[in-house]
């Protein structure tokens, strides 16, 4: 007989009735996952003033802390918030994660941007401790979002621009549970339609969002929050108060909220990670390794994996010649700037050379006209020279014979 194990705080026996015991495999298991925890991480994108943080609040029934913003038009944001949830026997580290100016910039080029970068990046954080040689996945801290509601304003007509695109982004990166947002603010009548509409809209833009097990005629939910709590029949209940009544959140007649809430914690919760795990990350982990060189065709041209050490190998040599054609290229244009400069090094020496000789021939000319006129100057000093002296002799010959001819009177 198998022996019987205690598992639990209560001490919950486990009888085998059969020889083997391979049914408490499953009760083994679940207490596996008691001592390793559970983690959820829950994203909420939507318009300023779509009730976000509300919304989240009264999923998990506490205060999360969460800011509201006024609108943001320079860029879209990200917020988070990470709480340890215990509830029974039971404890879940919940990471919330809420998109801040979503839609409200005049150019909304970049608007999605920042939000499917934000969970590419802990697909990648994940994708990098996972390629390690020593590696400890139990202990990383595991931040790839597990579902992402995406509210929708109660416009009653068809879905904007903006959330088409971004749905379109994220419905291969993440489960999107696309719900209609204060759905108080329109009628009855008018969320029926709308909701066929979305519907509609979903399947012609082949939209591959998460219904889980919400009835069709159910999907998308319209979901109301609230903060305000009343007492209803001894049991503390969130309203939104009007002036002509109210509305129960919790209350099936006036929103969806309670199937929201059993699609996240109590029905799909293990489904929504797992296919977290095996599909989108699967995805992201598929192209980002087929980026890196780990993959190479077969003959029919399908893709086959290859070893980590092969991939590192294949990335290595890619690198290497990538350095090597860098380096060559960087080598050519050295040569290219050198030849150039000693040209231009080179035509101006030949410049000034031919700027010298213009300058010594029109020295040399110069030279010789003043050897010319220095010559001539002293010519003429001469002959200057003569003439005064012959002047002076001829005065001289002249006052002497004025003295003899007085002399002789």
């Amino acid at each position: 007989m198998a022996t019987c194990r205690r598992l639990g705080p209560n001490g919950r026996d486990l009888r085998p009735s059969e020889p083997v015991g391979v049914g408490t495999i499953a009760d083994q298991y679940v207490t596996r996952c008691e001592q390793r925890g559970f983690g959820l991480n829950v994203m909420c994108v939507g318009p300023t003033a779509s009730g976000k943080a509300t919304l989240l609040d009264s999923l998990f029934e506490r205060d999360f802390g969460l800011e509201s913003h006024p609108h943001q038009p320079d860029s879209v944001s990200i917020q988070t918030v990470r709480e340890t949830i215990q509830e029974a026997d039971g404890s879940v580290d919940v990471s919330l994660v809420t998109s801040v100016g979503y839609g409200d910039q005049i150019v909304r080029t970049d608007s999605t941007a920042p939000i499917v970068e934000y969970i590419e990046a802990q697909f990648d954080a994940y994708l990098q401790e996972e390629l390690k040689t020593k590696r400890d996945l139990q202990s990383q801290l595991d931040l790839r979002v597990h579902a992402c509601i995406f509210m929708l304003r109660p416009t009653g007509k068809t879905l904007t621009s903006l959330d088409l695109q971004l749905l379109q982004a994220l419905q291969d990166k993440v489960n999107v549970i696309p719900v209609i947002a204060k759905a108080d603010t329109i009628t009855a009548a008018e969320l029926r339609d709308f909701k066929t509409l979305l519907r509609q809209e979903f399947e012609a833009n082949k939209l591959h969002l998460y219904q889980g097990n919400v009835p069709t005629e159910n999907y998308p939910m319209a979901v109301v929050a609230s903060k305000d709590t009343v007492s209803v029949g001894g049991v503390t209940q969130r309203v939104r108060r009007y002036p002509w009544g109210m509305v129960e959140v919790t209350n099936d007649a006036h929103s969806d909220f309670n199937k929201l809430r059993k699609l996240l914690f109590r029905s799909c919760t293990e489904d929504l990670r797992h296919s977290t795990h095996t599909v989108h990350y699967e995805h992201f982990r598929s192209e980002k390794l087929t980026l890196l060189g780990g993959g190479h065709s077969d003959e029919n041209g399908d893709q086959e994996p290859q070893t980590v050490t092969d991939m590192y190998e294949a990335r290595r040599t890619e690198i290497d010649n990538e350095v090597k054609q860098f380096e060559a290229t960087c080598k050519q244009s050295f040569v290219q700037r050198v030849d150039a400069e000693n040209n231009r090094v080179k035509e101006r020496e030949a410049k000034l050379a031919s700027q010298r000789a213009a300058l010594e021939q029109k020295f040399a000319a110069e030279a010789q006209a003043l050897d010319r006129q220095e010559k001539e100057y002293e010519q003429a000093l001469r002959a200057f020279e003569e003439d005064k002296a012959r002047v002076m002799k001829e005065r001289e010959e002249g006052l002497d014979k004025k003295k003899k001819k007085g002399k002789n009177k």
